[in-house]
């Protein structure tokens, strides 16, 4: 478990957190027409950051 701050309270996450760096392993999006996009296909995404939110 990894401990982060959320709004100045400590919170526990389920598992560990990757480490800054770490490429993300592939993975589907769907597109607002609601066809898919799999980022390792996609040279655009190929050097993005991104920030995800489950």
């Amino acid at each position: 478990m990894a401990e982060i701050a959320l709004k100045g309270n400590t919170v526990h996450t389920n598992g560990q957190l990757p480490a800054v760096g770490t490429k993300a392993p592939d993975f589907r999006l769907t597109k607002h027409d609601l066809s898919g996009v799999e980022i390792s296909h996609e040279p655009d995404y190929e050097s993005a950051l991104a920030a995800l939110d489950a």
